[in-house]
């Protein structure tokens, strides 16, 4: 039994050592940033109409004017029942997606009613943009969906 545990070591080492020397260079290389300067977050840039669905549903729940920059920061969004755009609270890119959140702001569905915030996940195809959203209203309750629209400037 010793032996064969020996064994099973001695191949258990070599399968770690084995994957180990992969030798892909996966080096950072800072003179490819420095040769490039557009923000991975160019591709987002511009206003976009947008129209958000609840899941079950063709019939657009909100119509807004989402305006994105190149950066992180100066991201807005317009709704038709409020004067001033919200702006986003936080923006963040992951892989090919940008994750948005905004809120607290008066609710366009929900008279009287306060969403807390509205969390975006947003993919970008060209001048079109698609994706989901979570928003959680004052007092919890949650409503998820999907958006979709396209660029406008």
């Amino acid at each position: 039994m010793h032996h064969f545990k020996t064994i099973l070591y001695v191949l258990f080492l070599g399968a770690i050592f084995a994957g180990c020397s992969d030798k892909t260079d996966v080096s950072y290389d800072a003179t490819t940033d420095e040769a490039s300067d557009e923000s991975p977050y160019a591709a987002y840039s511009g206003e976009w109409s947008t129209e958000s669905y609840s899941m079950d549903s063709d019939e657009p729940l909100v119509t807004v004017l989402m305006t994105a920059t190149d950066s992180p920061d100066g991201w807005s969004w317009k709704f038709t029942h409020i004067d001033e755009p919200v702006m986003a609270n936080s923006v963040a890119m992951m892989g090919d997606s940008v994750v948005v959140q905004i809120g607290p702001f008066p609710s366009a569905l929900r008279e009287g009613a306060t969403v807390e915030t509205v969390t975006s996940y947003l993919l970008v195809h060209g001048d079109s943009i698609s994706g989901r959203f979570e928003a959680v209203y004052e007092g919890g309750d949650e409503l998820r969906g999907r958006l979709a629209g396209e660029r406008v400037q």
